[in-house]
């Protein structure tokens, strides 16, 4: 049979699942990492769990039985709609004997011997997920269940189930302000002190963290080589990235305590999403944007509005200003509240780093704009 390799990654996310305080013959969870997100496979092998791999999980026994416990059975099982596997498939098992004169003061991921997994030469749910992970590398969305069974010799006497939902967190496009290093000549902002922002998946134990530096042509061979460089944010050379905070996506330039931007001058930036892992931190970045700050005049909005930047990209400069500056229907616009109308139906108002996201994407485009 052929196994699953051992070098796979998969994300997950923990929804915890209580237990009576006040339970006989039981196993109760002391214990379980929720932190991690990027999970590799290799803390599982055909030679059982070895010290060397992360705690995942604890659980205390308790022993006060009718009948004398003799062995735990540990099994966690996959489904994934995505791929086809609408039914759990078992994806490992292992099993740890237990000893009435010595028994563990605690059951957890390390103690387990064994090993088992879909056939992925002749199992259809095997070849399916064999397949998704040639091509990805990782696991599929979906939901994992992991079941731990106390035994009297083969009668089961107590069950604990706990399932976790899997969630890839994979996009990650810088909206504003910039562009990429081709749309240079158009990448500008009149505002000296920008609200950068980004389109991500919703990931809540994700970290985010933004560094900015000034980009020179004449002295930097591409937007890494400037990235490289001194930087405006984070303050602290020491420090690569300046972090913004869990699942954020938009960072205010200060307006105090850093380096002004100047007109004339171009700058770059680059957003870090840090995880945590078994193996340590894990990082993706975003390609880097570029930009340049050109001087307002009497025409040109403040933009005191942080979505106000994010309309200009939407629909476009020329309409902007047509509906936004001086003398325009919207001048002195601001938005207000929580939603916004699009296509007669109500939104979230942040839904419009999304639409800007799929319209650089070009799966969107605007067709109409009517004022009301």
């Amino acid at each position: 049979m052929t196994r699953i390799p051992t070098t796979i990654v998969f994300f997950i996310f923990l929804n915890s699942i209580g237990f009576s305080n006040d339970c006989n013959c039981c196993l109760k969870e002391q214990y379980f990492n929720d932190d991690l997100i990027y999970f590799y496979t290799n803390f599982i092998d055909d030679n059982g769990l070895s010290n060397s791999h992360p705690l995942i999980f604890s659980y205390s026994l308790n022993t006060s039985c009718t009948e004398t416990p003799t062995q735990v059975d540990y099994e966690y099982s996959i489904t994934a709609p995505s791929i086809g596997i609408t039914t759990f498939e078992t994806y490992y098992s292992g099993s740890l004997q237990l000893n009435s004169d010595n028994y563990p003061l605690h059951i957890n991921n390390l103690l387990f011997t064994g090993g088992i997994g879909p056939d992925m030469t002749t199992n259809k749910k095997g070849q399916l997920l064999a397949q998704y992970l040639s091509q990805s590398g990782s696991l599929p969305n979906g939901l994992y269940r992991f079941s731990l069974k106390l035994k009297s010799n083969s009668t089961t006497i107590y069950t604990v189930n706990k399932t976790l939902e899997i969630s890839i967190p994979l996009n990650l496009d810088l909206l504003y302000p910039g562009g990429d290093y081709s749309e240079i000549s158009t990448a500008f902002t009149f505002n000296p002190v920008p609200l950068f922002s980004w389109y991500v998946d919703y990931c809540p134990s994700c970290e985010y963290s933004i560094r900015i530096c000034e980009y020179n042509p004449n002295i930097h061979q591409s937007l890494e080589d400037a990235l490289s460089g001194e930087s405006l944010v984070p303050l602290l050379q020491s420090e690569k990235y300046f972090s913004v905070g869990m699942n954020t996506h938009s960072f205010q330039y200060p307006l105090i305590g850093h380096e002004n931007l100047e007109v004339g001058k171009y700058y770059v930036w680059q957003v870090r999403r840090s995880m945590a892992s078994t193996v340590g931190e894990k990082y993706h970045y975003s390609i880097p944007f570029v930009f340049e700050v050109r001087a307002a005049d009497k025409l040109q909005l403040d933009y005191t509005d942080p979505y106000l930047s994010v309309i200009e990209e939407l629909i476009g400069e020329e309409q902007f200003t047509m509906y936004f500056s001086t003398g325009g229907d919207l001048e002195r616009f601001t938005t207000h509240g929580t939603s916004i109308w699009i296509n007669e139906d109500e939104m979230h108002i942040e839904s419009l780093y999304e639409l800007l996201s799929e319209l650089k994407q070009k799966k969107i485009k605007v067709t109409d704009l009517k004022i009301k």
